[in-house]
């Protein structure tokens, strides 16, 4: 199944099968009580027949839905997207919990583990804001691959991220 050519943002929505309602023994859905504190992530089924999953991490404030469907609708030089260079592919973007982030004076957001950038901690590593986000994040992550992996084997899932992570 081809995808018809998309010009806008809005019409990726609707070219698109997607989900983020949680399934019953979801393949997408690590059934942890840590994976139950995250979102449902945004899936974007293959096109064809399932043969290897990309699994994509949103930055910090941003949310699976939101950075999944403008990545999707992102056109090559040709006026293609990804799903049609790719319909083997199922695309998975998790959406981190929210946390307090000391940067923004502890406001909650999205973000996989809090940090302090370079020019607002004066060259410190914080590691002791990192600790708990990365580990949680690892366990939920970890779930999610292992669940794809059981579907399309060793190999052939990949994870990814956004540079603003």
């Amino acid at each position: 199944m081809d995808l018809p050519q998309i010009n806008s943002f809005g019409k990726v929505a609707s070219a698109i099968s997607t989900t983020t309602e949680p399934t019953p023994n979801s393949p997408s859905t690590p059934n942890t009580k840590k994976a139950r504190e995250y979102p449902d992530p945004l899936v974007i089924p293959p096109l064809s027949t399932h043969e290897s999953t990309l699994i994509l991490l949103h930055g910090k404030g941003s949310n699976g839905p939101k950075f999944g469907l403008e990545f999707i609708a992102a056109q090559t030089s040709t006026g293609r997207i990804l799903p049609q260079l790719s319909p083997n592919t199922k695309f998975i973007f998790p959406t981190a919990k929210k946390r307090r982030a000391v940067t923004m004076n502890r406001a909650t957001i999205h973000q996989w583990f809090d940090n302090v950038s370079v020019s607002e901690g004066k060259g410190k590593v914080r590691e002791d804001l990192q600790i708990e986000g990365v580990r949680e994040t690892g366990e939920y992550i970890r779930g999610l691959i292992e669940q794809e992996v059981k579907l399309v084997g060793n190999g052939k899932v990949v994870l990814g991220r956004d540079v603003k992570l």
